[in-house]
């Protein structure tokens, strides 16, 4: 997702609100708060977003109020009681009287916290993730976790990027890709993601010829016509396609029950590691969230080689 403009507060934004003050939590204010965000922000179509209740500010003629993305990222803001003048809050109180030494001592501190954070995160992920669909060199140092949705429109921008990243990287990356269909606002994401688990029964090649197409053409693509596009795209695959149409079209048969299955595990891994939304990626267990530049993957690439070199 993208992110939004942030103005920062100091402190005083964190102290506590003056006495006596009430603030306007009617569910009108709530409601045209929610179409405005949706306007202002047309990127949280793709979320649920709920506000939350609004609290007297110390900053004299504004309240404090929240909106929560997804039931999980919470994000503060101040706004004056007609919502005329909002300003997103970036954080609460530091402390910014570091002497150098005390910077210097408490990067390399957290360096090495988000260090073995990471190498437990990626421990258990390799782990969970065995068995789902591979691109790239078996024994590459560095894995790259992709939870994606076929669908999803900035999971398609994203496949550029790592095409740009293997090409890069072609002895030190492989890929694995990990179902996380959302449903609830992409209603062909779970029938592809079926077909394509599907297909990869027969042959990953075949899997990854249906994930380039259904991100190449995904404006085409309907709940009505995902699986007569899938088949034309497989044609050229070898894979027995009566097979494969059975397991991606009948609800009833085995295949179509494990690939189902293999979903539902699949997103519950991801909200285990913290996925809510699509694309979130984990280089060796660093956590990328939404459709990055190429250079942030390379640098937690880089990181992640010296890493497992030593």
């Amino acid at each position: 997702m993208k992110s939004f403009s942030i103005l920062f507060f100091a402190s005083l934004l964190w102290l506590a609100p003056a006495a006596g003050q009430t603030a306007d939590n009617s569910e009108a204010r709530k409601a045209r708060l929610h179409a405005n965000l949706l306007f202002l922000f047309p990127q949280l179509e793709e979320y649920q977003v709920t506000i939350g209740q609004f609290e007297p500010s110390v900053v004299t003629g504004m309240e404090e109020g929240s909106f929560v993305i997804n039931g999980q990222q919470v994000q503060r803001f101040l706004t004056d009681p007609q919502d005329e003048t909002l300003y997103m809050i970036a954080g609460g109180p530091f402390n910014a009287g570091l002497s150098s030494g005390q910077i210097v001592e408490m990067k390399s501190a957290r360096e090495r916290e988000a260090s073995a954070e990471a190498r437990d995160t990626h421990e258990k992920l390799l782990a969970a993730v065995a068995g789902m669909p591979i691109k790239g060199p078996v024994n590459a140092p560095v894995t790259i976790v992709e939870f994606s949705d076929f669908q999803c429109p900035y999971c398609a921008a994203a496949v550029d990027t790592l095409r740009k990243v293997v090409a890069r990287y072609p002895n030190d990356v492989r890929i694995v890709y990990a179902q996380f269909p959302l449903e609830s606002i992409h209603p062909w994401a779970r029938i592809a993601s079926v077909a394509a688990l599907c297909a990869a029964e027969q042959s990953e090649d075949a899997f990854w010829t249906l994930h380039d197409s259904y991100f190449a053409g995904q404006k085409g693509l309907t709940k009505e016509n995902v699986l007569e596009q899938s088949r034309a795209k497989l044609t050229r695959t070898g894979i027995d396609l009566d097979a494969w149409s059975t397991c991606a079209g009948d609800p009833t048969s085995e295949g179509y029950l494990r690939a189902n299955t293999a979903i539902d595990q699949s997103i519950a891994i991801g909200s285990q590691f913290g996925v809510g939304s699509t694309p979130s990626f984990f280089v060796n267990g660093y956590a990328i969230n939404g459709a990055k530049s190429s250079a942030l993957f390379m640098e937690l690439i880089e990181r992640a080689k010296k890493e497992a070199s030593e």
